[in-house]
């Protein structure tokens, strides 16, 4: 991490010359500007300026109309994007370039609401005016693959090379066989100021799982953005591809983005386990404010049609509600002990943006709080009066438009902003034409 006296030292022996200004767009991907090092120092205040329309573009770049606030209505309109110097770093994979995160604001007394990084950080300030900081970290699996980005392009992302063809869940040698890249990687972020708690093979061919260390919420974010660029870039470095795609086959594992969450008082005790004996009692009404929730939130879990191909028992994963303790099939266990007694929440795949998944569980876990929610397993009645979990992107961007929750706690326009997002998901969806239907209609239908 840098601070700016730190920068100005590095940019006067030539070690930075470059500050890449970033900020996270709705589906998590971090978008801006680079910017000469010294030309940044000297404009602090005023940040630079990065238009709207980073909302209003999908994956693809495709323009997504229909937006209530963005677009040809407001005509691409510029914001502000201040720097959070909290957040300023080197980047070590990248030849003297420093990296910050920023918060985009129409004016100087208005925030941009849709803004993910905006909607993480006004639950986190909930939260601080009742003496709670929210604590997580979230632990991404991944697979790298031998082709490069423009490789699978051209093969139509069909017949991809994985690094490796084994399954090698837990086997040392699976990492020591790759500690060329992987110890390079995780040395790497941590030099970037993202401490790495873990690296694994896991089950996939090919496939990977990185944890980061726990923070506040927000830097939890931050690290976790950050480490999928930045993960992403060492293997494009390397001339491999590293993707973050939920499932890639359905005969293959899904990758998961499990998010791990605890409230710490402001003198830094975990008050999940204050005591260090079990989980108390406030652990236990966040985790139940957090299952009644779920069904609403569930687009911000599983944002993509891909995204509920990973919802299998046979993944580690089930779209039934149910909770307990070190249970890999629950879609919330509480996990650690002590000081690291926490709430992880299975159900998001390596694909959501962890500043909405983490938004929504701490509204959720503050409301729990308020009406001292209690956790349920599966087949009670509680799991009953709470409904299924949806299925599908459809049922998950309904549930997410008609929760009065929601909008009483996000807003219309941040509620609206992400359905209208996830509606373009599915039109896409819909007027593309499939493997599948090709494969079983183009000689029988």
């Amino acid at each position: 991490m840098l601070t700016t006296d730190a920068l100005r030292a590095a940019v006067a022996d030539g070690s930075i010359d470059t500050v890449a200004i970033v900020t996270p767009d709705l589906q998590g991907k971090l978008m801006g500007k680079r910017v000469p090092a010294a030309a940044f120092l000297a404009g602090l205040p005023a940040g630079i300026e990065i238009s709207c329309s980073i909302f209003v573009y999908d994956d693809e770049q495709n323009v997504n109309e229909g937006f209530p606030e963005i677009g040809v209505q407001n005509g691409w309109a510029d914001t502000a994007c201040i720097p959070d110097l909290d957040s300023l770093r080197q980047a070590t994979h990248l030849d003297r370039v420093a990296f910050v995160v920023g918060d985009l604001w129409w004016s100087p007394e208005r925030p941009v609401e849709i803004s993910p990084r905006t909607i993480l950080r006004t639950q986190c300030d909930r939260a601080a005016a009742r003496g709670l900081i929210p604590w997580a970290a979230v632990e991404y699996e991944f697979y790298l693959y031998a082709d490069s980005f423009a490789e699978a392009r051209a093969k139509g992302y069909r017949g991809l090379r994985p690094l490796h063809d084994t399954h090698a869940d837990y086997i040392i040698y699976g990492v020591d066989r790759d500690d060329d890249l992987l110890g390079s990687m995780w040395r790497s972020l941590a030099a970037s100021g993202i401490p790495v708690e873990s690296v694994k093979s896991e089950m996939g061919e090919g496939q990977y799982e990185i944890t980061f260390e726990p923070c506040d919420a927000l830097t939890a974010a931050d690290r976790a953005s950050l480490g999928k660029l930045f993960t992403r870039e060492i293997a494009v470095q390397r001339g491999l591809s590293a993707t973050f795609m939920s499932r890639l086959d359905h005969t293959r594992m899904g990758s998961s983005g499990h998010v791990h969450i605890s409230l710490a008082s402001p003198e830094g005790t975990n008050l999940f386990d204050p005591d260090g004996h079990a989980l108390s009692e406030a652990g236990r009404h966040f985790a139940g404010g957090v299952m009644r929730r779920a069904p609403e939130m569930m687009l911000l879990a599983c944002p993509y049609v891909n995204s509920y191909k990973r919802l299998d028992p046979d993944n580690f994963v089930t779209a039934a509600l149910d909770f307990g303790a070190e249970g890999r099939t629950l879609p919330f266990r509480v996990c650690g002990h002590g000081r690291s007694r926490n709430l992880e929440y299975r159900i998001p795949g390596a694909d959501g943006n962890p500043y909405l998944v983490l938004a929504a569980m701490v509204a959720a876990g503050l409301e729990g709080l308020e009406n001292r929610s209690e956790p349920f397993a599966a087949g009670s009645a509680d799991a009953a009066a709470v409904g299924d979990l949806p299925a599908n992107l459809r049922d998950a961007a309904t549930r997410w438009e008609s929760s009065t929750w929601a909008r009483e706690t996000f807003g219309d326009l941040v509620v609206d902003t992400i359905a209208v997002a996830g509606r373009h998901e599915l039109a896409v969806f819909d007027r593309e034409i499939s493997d599948i239907e090709l494969r079983r209609g183009f000689e029988w239908a």
